[in-house]
């Protein structure tokens, strides 16, 4: 397999060495050879590649080579960002022009264009025609432990920015609109709403892969500095945990207005309460089909002197395979589809609803048990969550791929919110891909990754036994699942997926993981023994 390597936690010198465990266990004990080429993408190297559009042609060129691919965590940074870099690196390095390095005009990617920040991770969902991502979220018992109540927070949320219409639909194109003047009143009120209550701000957004969210955050920075009020820029999906925990009561929140209705759901599931209910066992698994290209943001424009926009894009190709393997699941579960949509009554939302249904009433046009659909907005699903922790409900999801980031995030908060400050560092869930389908029906790539950030804070040698490995041992466990594998290294990636929730519920607040992947070899080699006694190694290829 394919081991991208990435940044923080993400290197071979912290997730690498829990890796290096587990394969050269089953290389002694079960003859299971794991052959791994190693590409690095790391921050540091990818300073120095002379044509990124190529460059990720070769990675993603290797990786269908290969079969089978393991990323690690990975930083993103501008293109602007990049060129400003050169100048504080080593003088001997004849770097490379800006036209060399992202390539000719024809080939350049538009992202660069509009200073978009350069993510490893869209590059290889592009260049490896991803469609559908995975991530599976577990409900273990002795690790389920939910958060109780959301923690007090203030989002400037004045009633005519919560009903600005953001979402608009012409001659067939998708777009997320600002009013500029709509925004500048609110950019003025809040400002005026931080220097009455002297609190700082927090605004929080998508502007790594949003245009529109980043002139929402320059814009609000640029008028805080002539007044000297302090603003913090945040990613929404990694600012959403830390909100329902509580971490925010003594700042002024600000976002765009679509985010700003899920924290509005947030905040009136927060004066309901918990509902206290009596269950008699945990919630399934729930899994997030999350698409994977697509219905992220493009260019931005300015057609007058009131509006801002950017194109919305919503890709059928990739929706159309996202929900047959959600109704697959479903079907198997015996359970409905719940649809995540970003609104309503927004044209966004309206077209990708009516497309849904065609596609599930043509799949199931000749009879058959038809799993049913189900809609909600993400604010909805979030708030319903928290206040009923232990509903049974919602075990199979889609929604676009912005939605199932924000969600990722949001769930390990609120089931495992008492075991430790920053739960997300437990890496669940992971995810995975399966990228092509041979005759055999069987997958051409296997792609997995755990969903924990580069945690840059945790790498350093003091908490190098603090880093919780789970998520990256959990996608390595898909890898092993691979149906194109022999069925021992199947039940091996079964085992080891088992023994790792079980060891993370038996002890969730363990203050070393030094020697966690170790202890996985040998809760798996109980597990195995049954297994083995039928088809020993010996006579296995």
């Amino acid at each position: 397999m394919a081991v991208l390597w990435g940044d923080g936690i993400g290197t071979k010198e912290y997730l690498g060495k829990h890796l290096h465990t587990l394969t050269e266990g089953l290389r002694d004990r079960y003859r299971i050879l794991v052959h791994i080429e190693d590409i690095d993408l790391s921050e540091e190297e990818r300073l120095l590649w002379e044509n990124v559009w190529v460059y990720y042609i070769d990675v993603a060129r290797k990786v269908w080579e290969t079969g089978r691919a393991l990323k690690m965590p990975t930083t993103t940074f501008t293109a602007k960002e990049v060129m400003e870099c050169y100048g504080k690196l080593e003088k001997e390095y004849v770097f490379p022009s800006f036209e060399e390095r992202f390539g000719r005009q024809e080939n350049r990617d538009k992202d660069y264009m509009r200073g978009q920040m350069e993510s490893p991770n869209d590059h290889l969902r592009k260049r490896l025609h991803f469609a559908d991502i995975v991530r599976p979220f577990y409900a273990q018992e002795g690790l389920f432990s939910p958060l109780g109540e959301i923690g007090e927070f203030t989002v400037f949320d004045p009633e005519e920015w919560r009903n600005e219409q953001m979402y608009i639909s012409i001659d067939g194109q998708y777009r997320r609109c600002l009013d500029k003047r709509n925004f500048q009143e609110y950019v003025d009120a809040l400002l005026a709403e931080a220097k009455r209550t002297k609190k700082n701000i927090v605004v929080a957004s998508k502007h790594t892969i949003s245009p529109l969210d980043r002139v929402f955050c320059e814009e609000i920075e640029r008028v805080a500095g002539g007044m000297e009020v302090n603003v913090q820029k945040r990613l929404f999906d990694s600012f959403l945990p830390e909100v329902i925990r509580g971490d925010h009561a003594d700042v002024l929140i600000a976002c765009p207005p679509d985010y700003a209705r899920i924290l509005a759901k947030l905040s009136q599931a927060r004066e309901r309460g918990v509902e206290k209910k009596e269950e008699k066992s945990l919630p399934s698994d729930r899994i997030i089909h999350r698409i994977a290209v697509g219905s992220g943001y493009g260019e931005i424009f300015e057609e007058d002197d009131h509006s801002l926009w950017e194109t919305y894009t919503l890709p059928q190709k990739e929706l159309g395979e996202a929900l047959k393997k959600a109704l697959n699941d479903a079907q198997s579960r015996r359970c409905p589809v719940t649809v995540v949509l970003p609104g309503k009554k927004d044209p966004v939302s309206v077209s990708m609803q009516k497309f849904i249904e065609d596609l599930h009433d043509e799949a199931y046009a000749m009879g058959g048990d038809s799993p049913s659909l189900e809609y909600t907005s993400l604010g909805s699903l979030a708030a319903e969550l928290v206040q009923n922790p232990l509903s049974s409900k919602y075990q199979v999801l889609l929604m676009p791929n912005n939605l199932g980031d924000f969600l990722s995030d949001l769930l390990p908060q609120i089931y495992y919110g008492t075991i430790r400050p920053k739960p997300a560092v437990l890496g669940i869930p992971e995810g995975y891909v399966h990228v092509g389908e041979s005759e055999d029906g069987k997958p051409e790539v296997v792609f997995a990754d755990p969903s924990t950030g580069t945690a840059p804070g945790l790498a350093t040698p003091v908490m190098q036994s603090k880093i919780v490995p789970a998520g990256m041992i959990l996608a390595f466990s898909h890898i092993l699942e691979d149906p194109r594998l022999d069925p021992l290294v199947n039940h091996i990636g079964t085992s080891i997926r088992r023994a790792t929730l079980e060891l993370l519920a038996e002890d969730p607040a363990r203050e070393s993981y030094a020697d966690f992947s170790t202890q996985i070899l040998n809760r798996i080699q109980g597990m195995s023994a049954e297994h083995l006694k039928k088809t020993p190694i010996g006579k296995r290829r």
